[in-house]
C-alpha cells in the first residue's frame, strides 16, 4: 500500500498549500495523522471558518503573508545561543529582524480573533537588540552597551584622524600600530557584548522556539484555509456512531488533468456503512477514479484538511487503506496476486476496535473466476457484520451474496452510439475520448441483478466487427 503522503493525489493537494514561511513549510511537511476526534474536529472548523475570514479580511491577509513571507528561520542560531555558542553580528541583525517582523504579524493576526495562535512578546529581547528604539531594520554592537565601547571608539576615531594629518611614513606606521591596538580592544568588547547578548537568547530559547511553532501554524492554516475557499470544500460531520457519506465528491487531480484536456469531472455520491460496500462497472468505467476520490477525501480528513465534496460525514477512522494494482510486489519477486494477499493480510492485521476504512480495486483480478470469485465473496461475507467500512470494487457475479451493500457506475448514457464511428476514426485516442464523453461515472445503488452489455458495447464501439459481436451476445443469452 502506498504511503499517503506519496499518493499522487495527497502530493498534489499539498501542493496546492501555498505555505509562505520556513516554519509553515516545516509544520506542511511534518503533517501527521490526528489521533483525538475532538482534536481534529475543532482544526476542521477552524480551517472552514478561516476560508471565510481570508476573504472578509483579504487586504489584512495579505498584508499577513508579505511578512511571514519575509520570515528567516532563525532556530539553528537559538540552539547555538542554547548551547552557549556566541552569536555573530549578523546573527544578531537576523535575530532583530525576525522580531521585528513578528511583532507585525502579531499585530495583524488580532484582527482574525485567533488567540489561541499568538507568538510569545519578547519586550526585553526586542529592547536589547534595540538600545536606542530606533525600529531600524540593521543591527551593529550600539556604544550603549558598553562604556567602554564608546572610549575606545572614540580614541580610534581620534587616531584615524591623526593618521589622516600626519606627512611622515615613519609616524604614520607607528600610529597605525596604535590603531591596531586600539582594534584589538574594540573587538575584545565587541565580543564581550555578542556574548552577554548570546546569553540573553538563550534564556528566551523556550518562547523563541514556541513563537516559530505558532508562526508555523498560522502559515499554514491560511494557506490550507485559502485552498478550502477557492474549491469550495466542506466542513465534514465526525461522529462514531454515522455512516461514511459523500456528496458532490471529486478528486483535484483528475479533475486538473480532465481540465488541462478541455473535459469536466464527474461528482460522486455514495453512502459506506459498516460492513462490507461492493461497486460494479464496466472497465472504463470509473471504478478506479471512484474509489482514489472516496479514499483521497477520507485521508485528507484525517490529516485536518477539509475534504474536495460538497457534503462529507464520517466516522473518526483509525486507518484509511487503499490496495490497488501496482507493480511493487512484481519488482520484489512476488505476483501481483500474491502482493496482494501480502497486503491485505498485514490490513488484518492492524485492525483494532476503532474502526478503518479498507478501499480494495478489482481484488484476485490475476486469479481464475472461480476462485477469483470466491475470494472476493468471502472477504465481503468476512466484514459483512463488522464495525469496519469496506469497499470493493469487483467484476465478479457476487448476485448470490446476501448482506452487503452495493453500488454500481451508470455508465453508457441511455443513448446509441449511432453510426459506428469507429469506421471512420483511425486515432484510437479520438475514440476513447468520444467513448469518455457518453460515460456517465456517477454512482447509484445496485439491487444486485445481474447486468450486462456496457463491456460488450464498449468493445463494439472501439473496434470490434459486427460479426465478432454477435458471437460474444450468443453466449451471453
Amino acid at each position: 500500500m502506498m504511503k499517503h503522503k506519496e499518493m499522487e493525489g495527497f502530493s498534489f493537494v499539498m501542493g496546492l498549500i501555498d505555505t509562505v514561511s520556513p516554519f509553515g513549510i516545516q509544520k506542511k511537511r511534518n503533517l501527521k495523522v490526528y489521533t483525538a476526534q475532538e482534536e481534529l474536529f475543532n482544526e476542521l472548523k477552524k480551517t472552514k471558518e478561516f476560508s471565510v475570514k481570508v476573504v472578509e479580511l483579504e487586504e489584512t491577509c495579505e498584508k499577513l503573508l508579505s511578512y511571514l513571507r519575509e520570515l528567516k528561520d532563525i532556530k539553528a542560531l537559538v540552539d547555538a545561543a542554547s548551547k552557549n555558542q556566541v552569536l555573530t553580528v549578523v546573527d544578531l541583525f537576523e535575530l532583530k529582524y525576525f522580531l521585528q517582523r513578528m511583532h507585525k504579524v502579531e499585530a495583524l493576526w488580532k484582527a482574525f480573533e485567533e488567540v489561541d495562535l499568538l507568538p510569545e512578546r519578547l519586550p526585553h529581547l526586542t529592547k536589547l537588540l534595540d538600545p536606542k528604539g530606533e525600529n531600524l531594520s540593521t543591527f551593529y554592537i550600539y556604544e550603549e552597551y558598553d562604556e567602554r565601547l564608546r572610549f575606545v571608539r572614540e580614541e580610534k576615531r581620534a587616531m584615524e584622524k591623526r593618521i589622516r594629518q600626519v606627512k611622515s611614513e615613519e609616524e604614520k606606521n607607528a600610529l597605525l600600530l596604535e590603531r591596531r591596538v586600539l582594534l584589538e580592544k574594540e573587538e575584545e568588547v565587541e565580543y564581550q557584548v555578542r556574548k552577554e547578548l548570546s546569553r540573553a537568547v538563550s534564556k528566551e530559547a523556550d518562547k523563541l522556539n514556541h513563537s516559530m511553532e505558532v508562526l508555523g501554524q498560522m502559515d499554514f492554516l491560511l494557506a490550507k484555509a485559502r485552498v478550502a475557499k477557492q474549491y469550495g470544500c466542506a466542513l465534514p460531520k465526525l461522529s462514531s456512531s454515522i455512516p461514511m457519506t459523500m456528496q458532490g465528491a471529486w478528486h483535484p487531480y483528475f479533475q486538473h488533468l480532465l481540465e488541462k484536456r478541455g473535459k469536466k469531472m464527474t461528482k460522486i455520491s455514495i453512502e459506506l456503512k459498516p460492513g462490507s460496500t461492493a461497486l460494479t462497472g464496466a472497465n472504463m468505467g470509473g471504478k478506479s477514479m471512484a474509489l482514489k476520490t472516496i479514499h483521497l477525501n477520507a485521508v485528507l480528513v484525517q490529516y485536518g484538511l477539509l475534504p474536495f465534496a460538497e457534503e462529507m460525514s464520517c466516522p473518526f477512522f483509525r486507518e484509511v487503506h487503499l490496495l490497488h494494482d501496482d507493480q511493487e510486489e512484481v519488482r520484489q519477486g512476488l505476483s501481483s496476486f500474491g502482493g496482494e494477499v501480502v497486503k491485505i493480510r498485514e490490513i488484518l492485521s492492524s485492525l483494532t476496535e476503532m474502526p478503518s476504512l479498507i478501499i480494495l480495486d478489482e481484488p484476485a483480478r490475476g486469479t481464475n473466476p472461480v476462485e477469483g470469485t470466491a475470494i472476493v465473496g468471502g472477504l465481503l461475507n468476512h466484514f459483512k457484520n463488522r464495525h469496519h467500512f469496506l469497499l470493493v470494487a469487483t467484476h465478479f457475479d457476487l448476485h448470490d451474496l446476501v448482506g452487503i451493500y452495493r453500488y454500481q457506475v451508470k455508465g453508457l448514457k441511455e443513448l446509441s452510439f449511432g453510426e459506428s464511428v469507429h469506421k471512420n476514426v483511425d486515432n484510437s485516442h479520438i475514440l476513447v475520448d468520444r467513448l469518455q464523453e457518453k460515460m456517465d461515472y456517477s454512482l447509484e445503488k445496485w439491487d444486485g441483478s445481474i447486468t450486462t452489455g456496457d463491456a460488450v458495447r464498449i468493445a463494439e464501439y472501439l473496434g470490434f466487427t459486427e460479426e465478432l459481436t454477435k458471437e460474444i451476445r450468443k453466449l451471453l443469452e
